[in-house]
């Protein structure tokens, strides 16, 4: 599906001027609310309704042109927009969210700003941490769960994000001592703890984890026994 961005034609939606559209394809790893998938399930279309953008995430961009523009270029406010060194892409990344985005697309022989797009940018959504397959709230049915995992459940469909746990703190309800660690998996005393942990106690797992996107990433968990 492809949303059309010059909307100076759209009083003419019976007109045969409507096949003269410039538009953009903008190929997300994935993203919320904002997209319509296409036949090819690793790209979706940005839409020009209520449009976010996630600060922190790299969108790549292919501009497809059948106006008649032949020298032109994109520009952008509160975003780095860098041209990719093979193919016609782009690579856009949101600068703050203090601003909302603009992309601008010039005409270089007519100096002329022929269309505007504006989008919000907002922080990328909140993550959750699993212990082996078991995720916030649920009770740990197995006690040799050792994995840790960081990820969007399937409600936020970020797929193409990578997360990574980096350090670790496991603790258990009436026990005054928590274990800690690094690496993604659970040490030795941290499965001896949750071994000998009684029934009805509560297991809070936090972390510190790096991957797509900007700022501190911390995040945690809690699982009942």
């Amino acid at each position: 599906m492809i949303y059309d961005i010059n909307n100076s034609h759209t009083k003419y939606a019976n007109n045969i001027e409507m096949k003269k559209r410039l538009f953009i394809l903008i190929f997300l790893i994935n993203s919320v609310g904002l997209i319509a998938q296409t036949q090819d399930t690793n790209k979706v279309v940005i839409s020009t309704s209520n449009p976010i953008l996630y600060l922190g995430y790299p969108y790549q961009i292919e501009i497809g042109n059948n106006l008649g523009r032949t020298d032109y270029r994109i520009e952008g406010k509160n975003v780095i927009i860098v041209k990719d060194t093979l193919g016609d892409g782009y690579t856009l990344n949101c600068a703050s969210t203090e601003l909302d985005a603009e992309i601008y697309f010039i005409d270089n022989l007519l100096k002329d700003t022929f269309s505007i797009r504006r989008y919000q940018i907002e922080s990328m959504p909140k993550v959750e941490l699993f212990l082996g397959q078991f995720a916030d709230g649920e009770y740990l049915t197995s006690r040799t769960a050792d994995r840790m995992y960081v990820r969007y459940g399937p409600e936020i469909p970020l797929t193409k994000c990578k997360f990574k746990v980096d350090a670790w703190i496991l603790s258990i309800s009436g026990y005054n001592k928590p274990v800690s660690g690094s690496g993604e998996t659970l040490s030795e005393d941290a499965l001896a703890l949750l071994k000998n942990a009684k029934k009805g106690s509560i297991v809070t797992l936090s972390c510190k984890y790096s991957g797509t996107g900007t700022g501190i990433k911390v995040c945690s968990s809690s699982f009942k026994i």
